[in-house]
């Protein structure tokens, strides 16, 4: 602002326009020093040495200054623990001017100090800080010299401070102590105002940063500084009408009676009032009601219109001289969390409305885009926020465990129309509630509400993240005893303290006290809710590290899921990955997502993907074909609009290090995927680079392909796939006994044609069985999805011709010699009339019913038992032959039958697990398979030598391992993906029908005699 340039006022009144002239009243002014650039910066011991840029951290000073390597290669997290145990100084000198020490005030103010820090001037300590998200000012004036002053910053340890604090603390424990082995973090984080995750967390690595990771400046004025103006639109739905709540947050040296002017030209509205501004910072607050004659056009998010600004205009007048001025940007959109019963089902809705429509958010979590703040540069903002409006998102959720964004964060999110779910920094733990602490917290809610709430992005406040479900679901021990304290602890901090301080500076907003949470239902519980995951109130966090994220069934069907992941092992090297273009094509074809609706199928991106370490730009999918909670896909499920957020969209938290978890070669290191893109693994990436890598991975819907180490929960066992199962495999074994049934049936001339039906019905059903359903599910697709059944029966009906075409021909040919395979083993045919009463036997392509009418015994009855006793070797009701004098083939038959029915029994099994009509559906396919292969395998047995009793025994006893079979099944298919399984017998059910059955079937196979 310019002390000396003439401003004009124009005043409306009774028509009369009246310009002042006016002129700035010198020594109203104000004046700034920047302290930004090159400090020096050492270590407790003086041993290191080296410059340091500000705004900066001491881990990327060493990266810099060639002290250390990259902290994300390898195991270099756990190789530098050691500068988060070292105390460090940051040094400047600087020079002030006689004119800037002439002013009344003179402030040194430090944006942002991570954390634990003591300043000191010219040899006098001015302040200790102990927060990262405050921003700190020290009056300094009495303390500059002419000349050069001496600014230090002595930054003490994070780890050791924190363990400090934690000893402090004996009443009781703040759970949890440290984080698990695996991650190799640090402990007592919860004790500490800075960032959560840097002590480590599931998704990276512990990097307790430390530095002057924002601006540094001196400010010096002589009568008042305006520090930030804050402006918040507000809507009079009853009287149509728009106004502005604007607040000043100015630093007045005395009291100063001010004329402040607030005008917005493009609304043509303009007001003038008249205030007080007391000694010291004071919060005031004007409104500016916006002309009802001026078309007001309104902020929308990304996909539903148009996102215009407008200028607000502040100046503040003393007498004929202009004292402040400052411009800002203003957006109309009003917002609205719906929570009202759901007709027809229990709990609450919970959806936004934005501007009285509602909205589905789809979008992601963001976590912090690098573990060292001062790399996160204007481009990578830009570039990862452009990537997630080319992805169709419209929301993003700041996590709880990271930092409040930058302020450029905000603008983009603004200017392109991705709506903000903004947690506070609180996250997976218990906190201490001492006076010195929620002290703290109120001056860091405070600040960082008055600094946000100007934009429009940010549609809701959250106090934290799933600290409600840590106490509700006990996830550390708590005893009962103790337990009411903890509650308590809750309600003072995030109810008591941090709800009551944004309500009171912000009512334009809803406000959550946590995430998960019951929304209203939680409040009504005390703010701590018996079940904060339950799906029928506000909104659910779900976590897998087995189902399959291609399976829509594995998604609860909640009223919004703001967070979700996937854990996928066994994912491949990098193939095949999509661009932007695919994905937006893609995901646009359906305005909105309505995934109720079949037109608007579930994006085809290849399967498999690559999992970019080095960026770490991290979705689990966009949502599936079915409705299912999400912020990826319009859903609406039981009345109420279902939103979804993927876990987690960054880039640079590397997931420990991108090191190589042994045990799993399939996860490829950070090396590996940059040479996929000719890029070594110590090269400098670009803007052009991340232009070429993090689009496309940001595609990916298939995250992360290392494994988790954590060992998977044992699921609940269904006995009723039990009790189906056992079912379909007792009526299948039932057939093992169709032989001694059958037998009368034999002479009767109908038989040879129904047992032709059967044949055919089995080649039927285990073809489209295995074609439609066992080999899709085998290999991971969706037989409703591209039109897969329609290509399915063109191509095995291309096969089926060919075989038909072929087997017409011989038999117009009379071509006797068939080359066809037949499943039955081949069996001598005995002389005729060897069996006096008639029999079946079996030829090597077919199964040959004697007649018994054409034996001329006269015998009214078969006679199947070997005129040889073998009573002696046998049980009584097995007699018959001596298992020596038994043919190979029948042991065999009975062996290759055993292995046959286990299969059986698997795919039962496993299919079972699936869904109950998918193993009925199976098992319909195999009992009309088995009718006609249990009967040829009966008669084989027969021809063999075994008597009738013999017969039924050993077919029976082959059968029964499919009750084994049906136990693996479900067993594996339960606790592991069944698609081998499917494969197995797809394969199985493919080979009966084509090789082993068409030939008895299309052949005259079936002969009476």
């Amino acid at each position: 602002m310019s002390n000396n340039r003439p401003s004009t006022l124009i005043l409306h009144g009774n028509g009369i326009v009246l310009c002042w002239f006016l002129a700035v009243l010198p020594g109203f002014g104000s004046e700034t020093v920047n302290l930004i650039g090159k400090w020096s910066l050492s270590n407790s011991d003086g041993s290191v040495f080296l410059g340091a840029e500000v705004p900066g951290c001491v881990h990327s000073a060493l990266r810099q200054q060639g002290f250390i390597k990259d902290p994300y290669y390898r195991f270099n997290d756990v190789s530098y623990r050691w500068i988060a145990f070292d105390n460090w100084t940051y040094t400047t000198t600087f020079n002030a001017s006689a004119q800037l020490r002439a002013n009344q005030r003179v402030l040194l103010v430090f944006d942002g100090v991570d954390t634990v820090a003591s300043i000191w001037l010219n040899g006098i300590v001015i302040g200790k800080t102990d927060n990262m998200f405050r921003k700190y000012d020290f009056a300094v004036r009495d303390l500059l010299s002419d000349g050069d002053n001496v600014l230090k910053v002595s930054l003490s340890s994070p780890v050791l401070y924190a363990s400090e604090q934690r000893k402090a603390h004996s009443a009781y424990r703040v759970p949890p102590e440290c984080p698990p082995d695996v991650q190799k973090g640090e402990c007592h984080v919860n004790f500490i105002r800075k960032e959560q995750s840097s002590f480590s967390w599931d998704w990276g690595p512990s990097f307790p940063t430390m530095g002057l990771w924002k601006g540094v400046r001196l400010e010096a004025f002589d009568v008042l500084q305006l520090i930030r103006v804050s402006s918040v639109p507000l809507h009079n739905l009853s009287l149509s009408q728009w106004r502005v709540q604007v607040e000043l947050l100015v630093d007045a040296v005395q009291t100063t009676n001010v004329q402040v002017a607030f005008s917005m030209p493009e609304l043509d509205s303009e007001q003038i009032l008249p205030t007080q501004f007391l000694p010291g910072k004071t919060r005031n607050i004007f409104t500016l009601n916006i002309n009802t004659s001026s078309h007001v056009k309104l902020w929308w998010p990304n996909g539903h219109g148009e996102r215009p600004s407008y200028r607000l205009t502040v100046r503040g007048f003393q007498g004929r001289f202009l004292i402040l001025e400052a411009e800002s940007k203003v957006y109309f959109r009003s917002v609205e969390l719906v929570q009202e019963p759901v007709l027809g089902s229990p709990g609450l809705s919970f959806y936004f409305r934005i501007n009285g429509k509602p909205i589905f958010l789809k979008g992601s979590n963001w976590i912090p885009a690098h573990s060292f703040q001062d790399r996160v540069s204007p481009a990578v903002l830009r570039n990862l926020l452009r990537s997630a409006v080319q992805a169709n998102m419209n929301a993003l959720r700041v996590w709880g465990g990271g930092v409040y964004e930058q302020d450029l964060f905000y603008s983009l999110c603004d200017e392109m129309g991705i709506m903000v779910w903004q947690d506070f920094m609180f996250a997976c733990a218990m906190y201490p509630t001492e006076e010195d602490f929620m002290q703290t917290v109120r001056d860091e809610v405070v600040q960082q509400v008055q600094r946000l709430k100007s934009h429009p992005c940010i549609i809701t406040w959250s106090g934290n993240n799933e600290n409600e479900a840590a106490l509700a679901t006990d996830w550390f021990d708590i005893p009962a005893s103790q337990r009411p304290t903890y509650l308590r602890d809750y309600v003072a901090l995030y109810v008591d303290n941090i709800r009551a301080v944004v309500q009171e500076e912000d009512q334009s907003r809803p406000f959550l006290v946590s995430s998960p949470t019951n929304g209203a239902g939680s409040e009504r519980q005390g703010w701590v809710a018996a079940d904060p995951y339950d799906p029928h109130y506000g909104d659910t966090h779900f976590y897998s590290y087995s189902l399959d994220c291609w399976d829509w069934r594995t998604f609860p069907r909640t009223r919004f899921a703001s967070e979700f992941r996937y854990l996928r092992t066994g994912a491949t090297t990098v193939i095949s990955l999509p661009t932007v273009n695919t994905t937006r094509t893609e995901t646009s074809r359906c305005y909105d997502r309505r995934l109720y609706t079949s037109t608007c199928p579930t994006p085809r991106i290849p399967r498999r993907h690559s999992w970019i370490l080095s960026t770490s730009l991290r979705l689990c999918r966009l949502s599936a074909s079915r409705p299912r909670q999400s912020f990826t896909g319009e859903v609406r499920a039981r009345s109420s609009r279902a939103k979804v957020a993927l876990w987690a969209l960054s880039t640079g938290s590397s997931t420990t290090s991108g090191r190589r978890l042994p045990g799993h070669p399939s996860c490829p290191s950070a090396e590996q995927i940059l040479s996929h893109f000719g890029l070594g693994n110590v090269s400098e990436l670009t803007v052009g680079h991340l232009g070429t890598i993090c689009p496309a991975v940001l595609t990916q819907v298939l995250l992360p392909s290392c494994p988790f180490t954590e060992p998977k929960a044992v699921q609940p066992l269904d006995y009723s796939v039990w009790g189906y199962g056992f079912l379909a495999v007792t009526v299948i074994n039932l057939a093992s006994l169709l032989g001694l049934f059958l037998i009368p049936f034999t002479k009767k001339p109908y038989f040879p044609k129904v047992l032709t039906y059967f044949i055919g019905l089995a080649i039927g059903t285990l073809f489209s069985n295995a074609v439609l359903q066992l080999i899709p599910e085998a290999l991971g697709f969706d037989p409703k999805s591209d039109n897969y059944v329609g290509n399915a029966v063109g191509i095995f009906g291309g096969f089926y011709m060919l075989f038909f075409m072929e087997k017409v021909l011989k038999m117009a040919l009379r071509v006797d010699v068939e080359h066809g395979h037949s499943h039955f083993a081949a069996a001598e045919l005995p002389p005729e009339n060897s069996f006096p009463n008639g029999d079946t036997v079996e030829t090597k392509d077919s199964i040959v019913l004697t007649n018994t009418a054409a034996t001329g015994t006269g015998s009214p009855e078969p006679n199947l038992t070997s005129s040889r006793d073998g009573s002696g070797v046998m049980c009584h009701w097995l007699r018959g032959k001596q298992i020596s004098d038994i043919r190979t083939v029948a042991w065999m038959i009975t062996l290759s039958d055993a292995l046959h029915n286990f299969i059986d029994g698997l795919a039962i099994g496993a299919s079972f697990t699936v869904s109950v009509l998918t193993g009925f559906s199976t098992s319909t396919a195999i009992v009309c398979e088995e009718f006609p292969h249990e009967l040829g395998d009966f008669v084989i047995l027969l021809n063999s030598g075994m008597s009738v009793p013999q017969a039924i025994f050993f077919n029976l006893l082959s059968a029964v391992s499919c009750y084994v079979g049906l136990g693996f099944g479900i067993l594996l298919g339960s606790n592991f993906a069944p698609n081998a399984i499917f494969a197995i017998a797809g394969g199985m059910f493919l080979y009966i029908a084509l090789a082993d059955m068409i030939p008895g079937d299309v052949n005259p196979s079936i002969r009476t005699f």
